[in-house]
């Protein structure tokens, strides 16, 4: 009696290409963990004698991932007296903006360009070490902000919004870093996932590199439904629930080998079925309502969403047939995406999931 897992968008295993960006929103949902639990609190359910034997497969895809090229290492900026008046200014207004209020950016634009153009100026630093010339440059130029703003603002005293800065840099500036520091390394292997899918995915009569090898995994669980008679059960996790849901409606239809496959219960865990259906974004035409049909192959359908989890949506208004339930996280936001495979009371309610929908004797009796 197989498992299948497919897990979501910017997952790496150790070692390879971008585990160091991905590793602090995926080491908890690592197949090694995901693995022991369905072992633990599924299995038993489908073999109660022998558990140990269930096959439990994942459905490995992030070397078929996005591999983001990082940027090149900066330039050593060059002399000032390199760069014609426009550069200068270009130059000189990225360096010193970082030190000034957004209230004074429109003097300081023009404070910028004033500086930059003014060829007395010009003569006088042009004398002076590269160094020293831009330390000239940046001097000239707060002044010249501070008369532009004196003049342009004469009730309003900079000194208020030199101290709103520093309270800025100091407060806000500092949590904005913390967040964004491992987003930064994250995002494009977040976006580049769903892109490279999204654009290589193919057609069903040509399946691109990612939906053949969850076809492949199908055909393996297929072959042994086929030779022990028992069900399949998939559970899929975030993107995992579309690659599946492209798969069984589009994909494996086209396939001779599968065309008589029948998934017998789908757990699409944060999931967005709803939001890709609502989109139009499968390779299964929607109706003229916005909504599709649960594949025909499967036979029970369950997303689980949380409100919490601001990546995961509601399905069954969009995918008729499919059954939702919202999982209430006790997680934060940013990891509750996550929280659903680490916690035990959802492989406990999958285990009984399972259970009343696929073994008849549990199904009878209600347990």
């Amino acid at each position: 009696m197989p498992i299948l897992y497919i897990h979501g968008i910017a997952v790496r295993e150790e070692g390879e290409h971008g585990w160091s960006a991905v590793r602090p929103f995926v080491q908890r949902v690592a197949w090694s963990d995901v693995e022991a639990k369905l072992r633990e609190y599924v299995a038993p359910v489908l073999r109660p004698e022998k558990p140990e034997d269930v096959l439990l497969e994942q459905v490995y895809w992030g070397d078929l991932g996005v591999q983001p090229v990082p940027p090149p290492e900066p330039a050593a900026p060059p002399a000032p007296a390199d760069l014609d008046p426009d550069a200068l200014a270009e130059r000189l207004e990225g360096q010193v903006r970082r030190e000034i209020p957004v209230q004074a950016w429109p003097e300081l634009i023009e404070a910028v360009w004033a500086t930059a153009h003014d060829q007395d100026l010009r003569a006088h630093w042009q004398t002076l070490e590269p160094d020293e010339q831009w330390n000239a440059l940046q001097q000239a130029t707060e002044t010249e902000l501070h008369r532009r703003w004196h003049e342009a603002h004469p009730l309003r005293v900079w000194p208020w919004l030199q101290q709103f800065r520093q309270i800025f840099r100091s407060d806000l500036m500092h949590r904005v870093t913390e967040l964004r520091s491992p987003l930064e390394g994250f995002l494009p292997y977040f976006m580049g996932d769903l892109l490279r899918y999204l654009n290589g995915r193919g057609t069903p009569e040509q399946p691109g590199p990612i939906p053949q090898r969850v076809l492949a995994a199908l055909e393996r669980l297929q072959a042994a439904k086929q030779e022990n008679g028992e069900p399949i059960v998939i559970l899929t996790h975030s993107m995992g629930g579309q690659l599946m849901y492209d798969a069984l409606s589009a994909f494996a239809p086209a396939r001779p080998s599968l065309r008589d496959l029948q998934v017998d219960a789908w757990c699409a865990s944060a999931s967005q079925l709803g939001l890709f259906a609502g989109l139009g974004l499968f390779l299964t035409p929607t109706a003229p309502d916005g909504t599709l049909d649960k594949p025909a192959n499967v036979t029970h359908l369950w997303n689980v969403w949380s409100p919490t989890d601001l990546l995961s949506y509601p399905a069954s208004r969009t995918v008729r047939g499919a059954q939702d339930a919202a999982l209430a996280l006790t997680n934060d936001a940013l990891r509750a995406h996550a929280e659903y495979l680490v916690s035990p009371d959802f492989y406990r309610a999958l285990a009984s999931k399972v259970a009343v929908t696929l073994v008849p004797e549990r199904r009878a009796a209600g347990k």
